[in-house]
């Protein structure tokens, strides 16, 4: 009698990775196995460092996988896949290979959360309420409208700006960027929601109670 291999499946969203987090990724699975694959869309890499030879700044289609025991990572524009079977080294290696993409997760794609649209109605309505209670009219409706017109553009905004956030691997840069160059957009658009929320805001205000 032969106990099965247990089986491991877990999707991911899309991350941002560099050429050290593939090396780390391949270092994990060397300590498992010696039949490493390393394949792009057009190659199959014998080494991590062959990705320096590619002329490509940016790679969307990438996979590594290993046998003996059996991991496979599957990184598409959308999200990333991985697949597993083995023991418990097995579920150490993973566990290790999840905290990579943990750390370089696309952090725009928390707004595509459910609970991010479900507090986009909710905080207005209370934000309502508190204000038709405590700040007399027409002030209150101002600062209900003010709340509601920042959380609609926000959300379409930030909607159309979070598909744009795909898996990539980073190739030709020289340094990983910097925190500001890492969510520079994120908070660009921030700004611009809070600003083109209250502009819309005051227009509203204007037209209904001016």
């Amino acid at each position: 009698m032969k106990k099965k291999k247990e089986r491991i499946y877990k999707k991911l969203p899309p991350s941002k990775l560099y050429i050290s987090d593939v090396k780390k990724i391949v270092d994990i699975l060397n300590q498992l196995s010696d039949r490493i694959k390393i394949e792009t869309e057009e190659f199959e890499l014998e080494s991590v460092d062959e990705l320096n030879d590619l002329e490509d700044e940016y790679l969307y289609n990438f996979g590594i996988s290993c046998y003996d025991p059996y991991i496979k990572i599957e990184m598409r524009r959308h999200g990333i896949d991985i697949f597993a079977e083995g023991d418990l080294e097995t579920k150490g290696a993973v566990t290790k290979i999840l905290e990579i993409f943990s750390k370089r997760k696309r952090l725009t794609r928390i707004f595509e959360s459910n609970w991010y649209f479900v507090i986009q109605i909710i905080v207005p309505v209370i934000v309502g309420v508190l204000a038709s209670i405590f700040i007399p009219k027409p002030y209150s409706i101002y600062v209900f409208i003010s709340l509601l017109s920042i959380f609609l553009v926000s959300s379409l905004i930030l909607g159309y700006y979070s598909v744009k956030k795909y898996t990539i691997i980073v190739l030709k840069a020289k340094k990983e960027d910097s925190f500001w160059k890492r969510n520079k957009d994120l908070v660009i658009i921030s700004l611009v929601c809070t600003t083109a929320g209250t502009l819309l805001a005051m227009i509203l205000f204007k037209i209904f109670f001016g």
